[in-house]
């Protein structure tokens, strides 16, 4: 079974213990605090803290760990895994077994995909995406890197998502919209027209409400 060190120790960090505690996919050999110093030494769920971000090349060996980065801050995220990459280290996904996965949709790696979520033919998932559980990805869906899917959003056929969006708990994007690059919908949001880059839509339907920074 391969060893899995967990880039986090917060939310996303517990949902990666309880896929991998359920599905017994790997042997969770630790967590790692990407923001201080403060959680070294303690437990998330039974699974201890071992070290700071900058500590992992040295205390861990490429070749024999795999890593997943479980975090939803994007430019914290994408920084630890240009980090680890560029020491070599492989990431992979945990994907729940109670999840349904279409075998005709491709899926990149560092991905988390919780219970319950549903993931329809042809959908792309791009890499480091989180897809939240109660959360429906259609067919011929584009998911883009870094992006979170909170639980219960719906989004219809061929929609296209840029990389670094977060869509809110509950939303729902009509089929082939596209939303772009650092884009925020809110809760409940139901997405009827194209959302450009960096804007934050709320709302039935949903309207800009301001600039993403």
């Amino acid at each position: 079974m391969h060893k899995l060190l967990i880039i986090g120790c917060g939310s996303q960090a517990r949902y990666v213990i309880d896929i991998v505690s359920v599905d017994k996919s790997y042997d969770i050999i630790g967590a790692v605090d990407m923001k201080s110093s403060l959680m070294i030494g303690t437990e998330i769920n039974g699974i201890e803290v071992l070290c700071g971000i900058e500590e992992v090349p040295q205390q861990f060996s490429a070749s024999e760990t795999k890593i997943i980065v479980a975090h939803g801050d994007v430019v914290r995220k994408s920084k630890a895994v240009e980090l680890l990459s560029n020491h070599r280290f492989s990431f992979v996904n945990t994907i729940s077994s109670r999840a349904v996965i279409s075998p005709f949709c491709k899926i990149g790696e560092g991905c988390i995909i919780g219970p319950n979520a549903t993931i329809q033919p042809n959908a792309i998932i791009g890499n480091h995406v989180i897809i939240h559980p109660q959360s429906v990805v259609e067919h011929d869906n584009q998911i883009g890197n870094y992006c979170n899917i909170a639980p219960g959003v719906s989004l219809g056929g061929s929609v296209v998502v840029g990389e670094k969006t977060y869509i809110y708990t509950g939303a729902t994007v009509i089929p082939k919209v596209k939303i772009g690059n650092n884009s925020v919908v809110a809760a409940g949001a139901v997405v009827t027209e194209d959302v450009k880059d960096n804007e934050v839509v709320a709302g039935v339907p949903a309207k800009v409400i301001r600039m993403n920074q």
